[in-house]
């Protein structure tokens, strides 16, 4: 810094004021630099932890499987309910169900209860 010009008791004011800015900006490093290394260490126990990501893939498909599998017997059970001899499909409207088809093409397909009890016979 430009000095010259300044009374030695300014001078002296000035680098009292230095002198703690920089243990002000010191401490602050040093307190970065300890949270940095505490981050650190928590990352190494996570990795150590965490299952690999290789595992987590592997875990989402065989979920992914799973639901297919349980749409499609969720599929066929609607459709038997639906082709029922018993009329089944006819005591579920009565309660003022709905009923909700999933479709393989992932369109949704609601049979409402004004519209089924108009097709179904009384």
């Amino acid at each position: 810094r430009y000095v010259s010009g300044i009374n030695n008791s300014r001078l002296a004011q000035r680098r009292v004021k230095d002198r703690e800015a920089q243990r002000v900006s010191r401490a602050g490093l040093g307190r970065r630099m300890e949270q940095l290394e505490r981050d650190v260490e928590q990352l190494k126990n996570w990795q150590n932890t965490a299952p690999p990501v290789n595992e987590l893939y592997l875990r989402i498909r065989l979920l992914e499987e799973d639901l297919v599998s349980l749409l499609g017997d969720m599929k066929d059970l609607i459709a038997t309910l639906l082709c029922s001899p018993e009329g089944i499909l006819e005591n579920c409207f009565q309660f003022g169900w709905i009923i909700i088809l999933l479709v393989e093409n992932e369109d949704i397909l609601s049979i409402e209860n004004s519209a089924a009890n108009a097709a179904l016979p009384s």
